[in-house]
């Protein structure tokens, strides 16, 4: 492309059209949402929107919309704010500012998981097999939760206060708890 000045201004033209697409596509990239406390995180497929967002989304504590992010089924946060999340093949660890740190792949597909204080996570695949991950992503052990119907598609699962407790609604409903540092 020439830059020869041009009587009819084509080039400046150009140049501002050029310069709108880069900024638009920045602003629509969303750098950086911080996540406070209060905020709100929600995973919902949004098929009625064209094109569909991404599955999670960040709402401020007054439910405004701040961020999509791409993520998993499961989701969980840790003490300070990274938010982890799960789904067929991979564990994906996001900053407080929701930029993706690392990314783990998954031996199965994932229902749900849980952070501790530590950063330790728990992600309970679909087998019932609880495969445990070190802060920086490596498997440490993996178990087996006991009372689970299977596949275990729907657990809703825990970690008690002082990190090692799993506390988890197993088969019919019930409420269990089993101790991971055992």
């Amino acid at each position: 492309m020439s830059l020869r000045r041009r009587p009819d201004g084509a080039i400046l033209k150009a140049m501002r059209r050029a310069f709108l697409v880069v900024t638009l596509s920045f602003a629509l990239c969303g750098f950086a949402a911080d996540v406070k406390r209060g905020d709100v995180f929600r995973t919902a497929l949004m098929t009625l929107m064209c094109p569909t967002p991404p599955l999670g989304a960040l709402y401020a504590p007054d439910l405004t919309w701040k961020e999509w992010v791409a993520t998993g089924r499961a989701i969980a946060f840790d003490s300070v704010g990274n938010l982890y999340s799960a789904d067929d093949s991979t564990l994906d660890v996001f900053d407080s500012t929701l930029r993706k740190v690392r990314s783990v792949a998954l031996p199965e597909p994932a229902s749900s998981l849980a952070v501790n204080d530590a950063g330790i996570t728990y992600v309970v695949g679909e087998s019932g097999t609880v495969y445990v991950y070190s802060p920086g992503g490596m498997l440490q052990y993996r178990f087996t939760l006991p009372n689970l119907e299977l596949p275990a598609r729907q657990v809703s699962i825990d970690v008690a206060p002082e990190g090692c407790t799993l506390v988890y609604a197993g088969a019919r409903g019930s409420v269990n708890r089993f101790d991971s540092c055992a």
